[in-house]
């Protein structure tokens, strides 16, 4: 298995979480505030926005002027393991942050901040 590569600028190192102060509501930014782990090749898994599923996440371009997007969708645990090793993005450091998750996604909505707050006061909620 290959060791995972360096993030695309503005993105956090494989197997780490994005602590950057300016975090991101929107799922296709580099900066998004819930990303579980940063894989190889600029793949990541994220928890979705409104907490009911994991998604696994391909960069668009390898360079900064790309997106995240969506490569699968997983409730189950077990499921997004089997899908990361499908894609070949395990590795030592991705499984432990996959394994330390529960058995299934909550369902739960991610915490409110105050910019999604204003967002869907102002009827503006694009992804």
């Amino acid at each position: 298995m290959d060791k995972p590569t360096k993030p695309p600028h503005g993105a956090p190192e494989p197997g780490g979480k994005d602590i950057q102060s300016s975090s991101s509501q929107r799922q296709r930014d580099d900066n998004y505030a819930h990303v579980l782990v940063n894989c190889r090749d600029n793949w990541r898994v994220i928890t979705a926005r409104t907490g009911d599923q994991w998604v696994i996440q391909k960069r668009s371009s390898s360079t900064n002027t790309g997106v995240w997007l969506g490569k699968g969708h997983c409730r189950l645990k077990t499921s997004l393991i089997a899908a990361c090793s499908r894609l070949g993005l395990l590795c030592a450091e991705v499984l432990a942050v996959l394994e330390a998750l529960p058995d299934h996604v909550s369902g739960q909505s991610m915490p409110e901040t105050p910019q999604n707050k204003k967002r869907r006061n102002n009827g503006d909620q694009h992804d």
